[in-house]
């Protein structure tokens, strides 16, 4: 079993949830073919800026990897700005791990 953290913005965050699904460009292939199912990964909501105020970087979940990547050419993610035509088409399903969230936080906030 590996870790992984997987970087996403605001609007990216809210497809992972909805669809329990994360994809990648294609040129990370290399990169997403080392995950396999009974991995974990972290998700990782880079800054945003809202109402002029900026909200940091945070670690947004914790999910285990129950799919082999696959390749699926449905546009569910926003593509970055410098690349409009990007559609993230390697993926692989998640499954939400909720007792690793709140074990994340609880040692985090203990460190405090």
């Amino acid at each position: 079993m590996k870790f992984w953290l997987c970087i996403t913005g605001e609007e990216n965050w809210n497809v992972i949830k909805r669809e329990n699904v994360w994809g990648v460009q294609e040129k990370h292939c290399n990169t997403i073919a080392k995950v396999k199912p009974g991995d974990k990964c972290l998700i990782y909501v880079m800054s945003t800026k809202k109402d002029d105020e900026l909200i940091p970087p945070r670690i947004m979940a914790a999910y285990e990897v129950i799919s082999e990547v696959f390749v699926d050419r449905s546009r569910i993610f926003k593509p970055p700005t410098r690349n409009k035509s990007e559609i993230f088409p390697l993926k692989i399903k998640l499954k939400p791990l909720k007792s690793l969230k709140s074990q994340l936080i609880s040692n985090l906030s203990s460190q405090n």
